[in-house]
């Protein structure tokens, strides 16, 4: 990122090397809590989407994968939501097509922090396709499909997390928002990317003073 950063030369640009799910409070000149107006939460993923640039992947992928990996993306998703200011808007993205790192950490975040919603975005007018995001999606587990936690065997759950599923009311989130890019469409990488828009401020008891 440094590299590709270099040229620009800008006195308004500072790179930080931090945990983004524990990313400091910032604070501006008058002592007062620091909020960005844009964040880009471009997130680790299992990086399914780009399987045909690096098929090797293939040989070290599980479904399971994306288990571990939706706790993290969530944490930092809304770590970004915290430090966001009322009006902003931080996007989402993943180069990941399991719904598991899309729309189920998405909807969780909705359901967790109700200071964002979901805003539309296309990009058809510049020549980006994409389909709508999910709004209903199976888990696979060592024992094959579940459609919810409720139907899960009890024997699993210790393993996993109630988010990765849609809840009751994953109708209310507006998934279809959320834009899901398929290679077949343009002849690309696949990859997720969601818009959320703060519509009110965060508590401040939950940042870190």
């Amino acid at each position: 990122m440094l590299h590709q950063l270099s040229p620009l030369n800008s006195s308004s640009l500072a790179v930080t090397c931090n945990d983004a799910q524990r990313f400091p409070d910032l604070l501006d000149s008058d002592g007062k809590p620091f909020f960005f107006d844009r964040i880009l939460a471009d997130v680790p993923c299992s990086s399914d989407g780009t399987v045909r640039k690096t098929p090797e992947i293939l040989k070290s992928w599980k479904s399971t994968n994306a288990f571990s990996l939706h706790v993290l993306q969530k944490k930092i998703l809304l770590r970004g939501v915290q430090l966001l200011k009322k009006g902003g808007r931080i996007v989402y993205s993943t180069c990941s097509l399991n719904p598991l790192e899309d729309e189920a950490v998405v909807s969780a975040v909705l359901e967790q922090d109700d200071t964002v919603q979901l805003v539309s975005v296309q990009l058809d007018d510049i020549g980006l396709l994409a389909r709508p995001g999910l709004e209903n999606w199976k888990v696979f587990t060592q024992e094959g499909e579940c459609d919810s936690w409720d139907n899960l065997p009890i024997k699993l759950k210790k393993d996993m997390y109630k988010s990765l599923f849609p809840s009751e009311y994953v109708g209310h989130h507006n998934l279809n928002f959320c834009r899901r890019v398929l290679p077949h469409l343009q002849d690309t990488g696949g990859f997720f990317y969601a818009v959320l828009e703060k519509i009110k401020e965060t508590d401040p008891k939950l940042l870190r003073t």
